[in-house]
């Protein structure tokens, strides 16, 4: 059967950002991944990123070049409000327990490519900018990693809004929590982890931090997902499939539910399968699969 679009707490939220179509936000089943609910938007985006906020409603970012806007989306209705217009990039986003703040990822400076294939130059590097927005005033506080190259990853919000969670990808991967109303990089808090083992891709859900945890020595995929507390001890943990090259974790908008996408499939040898797209939840001591698909999804916040 499938969950409700009405109640957030069964329900997740993913993208797929296609040039020929435009944007797509959808509402899936937290139990099953059905597609519920399907959102479009302008093909003029470059990117489409989403959240859902406890009560209901999607925030949505739609970024043209270095120009981004932010509209609240009734997912029953469809009805559109524009809550602001940004002169940067935005990517990420993720919104606040109470719907208050919004936080996203962005860029020191905006550069926009134009060369028609991959090009060297700072505008491939992944952001590096933590941004939290007011949505009523429309006022900001941000804050910026030691160097452009080395970016956050993976925003989540605690379950009372007070920090502010990421995947940090310096010398080496770490989950690192801000203060929400205090952004600075410089005092941001680092998760402990084990040696060689770093964090990457942290969800923040009401029983703890949930994230991917490297195999170490070298190896290229994540080899489990771990569940902690802000000072490192271990809960509990899940082992991730082989050949994962990538890595997305998130939760449902109460907070109550992780979700986990795992792109599968690089390389040669034994890795060298077919790439697919598993989303999965955590049940009880495994990691269920729900939806295995070879299309553009991205799971969101």
């Amino acid at each position: 059967m499938h969950a409700s679009p009405l109640d957030p707490s069964d329900t997740f939220v993913t993208t797929i950002n296609d040039p020929a179509r435009g944007g797509q936000v959808q509402i899936r089943g937290i139990d099953d991944g059905g597609l519920l609910i399907t959102s479009a938007h302008s093909r003029a985006a470059t990117t489409v990123s989403a959240t859902r906020e406890r009560s209901g409603p999607l925030i949505v970012a739609l970024t043209t070049g270095c120009r981004a806007t932010v509209e609240r989306v009734d997912p029953e209705t469809g009805r559109v409000t524009v809550l602001d217009h940004l002169t940067e990039d935005v990517a990420g986003i993720t919104v606040s327990p109470d719907g208050s703040r919004l936080a996203y990822l962005t860029h020191p400076r905006c550069v926009v490519s134009t060369c028609k294939s991959i090009c060297a130059g700072p505008e491939i590097f992944n952001p590096s900018v933590i941004v939290v927005l007011d949505l009523a005033t429309g006022r900001g506080t941000r804050t910026a990693t030691d160097t452009p190259g080395h970016p956050l990853f993976g925003l989540s919000w605690s379950p009372n809004g007070h920090q502010i969670a990421a995947g940090y990808s310096g010398n080496r991967d770490q989950v690192v929590t801000f203060d929400s109303t205090k952004l600075d990089f410089a005092t941001a808090r680092r998760v402990p982890d084990p040696s060689e083992h770093g964090y990457l891709a942290p969800a923040w859900t009401t029983s703890g931090i949930v994230a991917a945890q490297e195999s170490g020595a070298g190896m290229l995929s994540p080899s489990r997902l771990v569940r902690m507390n802000v000072d490192g001890h271990v809960s509990a943990s899940w082992t991730l499939p082989s050949c994962v090259d990538g890595l997305i974790t998130a939760t449902n908008p109460t907070r109550t539910r992780v979700l986990v996408q795992s792109d599968i499939g690089y390389g040669n040898g034994s890795c060298s399968k077919k790439w697919t797209t598993q989303l999965s939840t955590t049940l009880g001591i495994r990691l269920r699969t729900i939806l295995e698909t070879s299309s553009a999804v991205q799971l969101s916040s």
